[in-house]
């Protein structure tokens, strides 16, 4: 309960990236690794580099990178801290069309391999492609959990 947040086993991808503009994509990758208190463990950089497509970016520094391979660095940090539980607060929102179709594939194939994720956004488009659970919340209050049929209400209520 009192654990600071870097020691509570979550990995946390907020919607601008937030990386550290004075780390390398390598450092910045490693990071939460560190933070955890992780061994190395090369193999598993080069799984998550790998499938991130960020290789070609390891040395770069994030203020040059784009708005989609900020985000990847932020997933993959996320990842490489080997958490129990993956938070991803709007990752997309701050992204136009084109990086938006950039990343999801990664997403799916998190969540195809196993990775437990809770996914925050208010585009139905983006939860129906990742989720297979939802929880609608309306102003801070748990309105319905259910499947993705959920989405379709909420689509019928903002019409309104």
């Amino acid at each position: 309960m009192n654990l600071p947040a870097h020691r509570r086993g979550f990995g946390y991808v907020f919607q601008d990236g937030r990386l550290f503009p004075h780390l390398t994509v390598e450092r910045n990758l490693d990071y939460g690794r560190r933070m955890r208190r992780l061994r190395r463990d090369a193999a598993e950089m080069r799984r998550v580099v790998r499938m991130l497509d960020i290789g070609h970016l390891l040395e770069r520094r994030p203020g040059k990178l784009s708005g989609g391979e900020r985000q990847r660095v932020a997933i993959g940090r996320a990842l490489l801290m080997r958490p129990q539980l993956l938070l991803l607060d709007e990752p997309l929102a701050s992204l136009d069309a084109a990086r938006k179709a950039e990343i999801m594939p990664y997403l799916e194939r998190l969540r195809d391999e196993g990775v437990p994720m809770i996914y925050v956004s208010h585009q139905a488009a983006d939860i129906r492609r990742i989720a297979a659970s939802v929880v609608r919340v309306e102003a801070g209050q748990v309105k319905a959990v259910g499947g993705l049929e959920l989405l379709d209400s909420a689509d019928a209520d903002a019409v309104r």
